[in-house]
């Protein structure tokens, strides 16, 4: 894994919040597994999925959009199929704070906590090097996270958003929960 590659994939991104689906585990999505980070004291999940023996690309962290969680992106076989062709040394779909079993915090919801949480899977798997795909409202917070960590990351793919953050009202807040 030695260079720098720049992997711009934008497939099935679209329609990756249909509609509503019951939450399976990670263990229903061939390959994929559970896991727990700790940002500060609270726990973020991210599902980690390893499908090369001998991987060729640097980790792939996984960002998904305003309501999006890890299996939202599982549920995208064709995307993970076109990344696991890529050979990477893993795959890492995160759940934001508040979605799937991550933790959901009563403070601590502005971009710059979000941008800790991407923060966290990378600490917790100690990955040096990486390349961070987003989709929807989570651009905004790759964006902010990219400006933060230039040094680890090989690339920036976003998808489906422009490059912002929309103010949220703390009704929409006790939504998500």
């Amino acid at each position: 894994m030695t260079g720098r590659w720049c992997v711009l994939l934008v497939i099935g991104m679209v329609a990756m919040f249909g509609e509503a689906v019951q939450a399976k585990p990670a263990s229903a999505y061939a390959g994929w597994t559970q896991v727990f980070g700790k940002n500060r004291e609270y726990r973020v999940e991210y599902w980690v999925r390893k499908p090369c023996a001998k991987p060729w690309l640097d980790p792939i962290i996984l960002v998904p959009g305003m309501t999006g969680r890890a299996e939202s992106w599982a549920q995208q076989t064709a995307f993970i199929q076109a990344l696991d062709r890529l050979c990477p040394a893993g795959i890492y779909a995160l759940s934001l704070r508040g979605r799937g079993a991550s933790d959901s915090p009563k403070m601590g919801w502005e971009p710059e906590d979000h941008q800790t949480d991407i923060a966290t899977v990378a600490r917790t798997e100690k990955l040096a090097r990486f390349h961070l795909v987003a989709h929807s409202v989570g651009v905004g917070y790759a964006l902010g996270y990219s400006l933060l960590a230039q040094s680890v990351l090989n690339s920036v793919v976003l998808g489906d958003y422009f490059p912002g953050i929309v103010a949220l009202t703390p009704e929409w807040a006790k939504r998500v929960r």
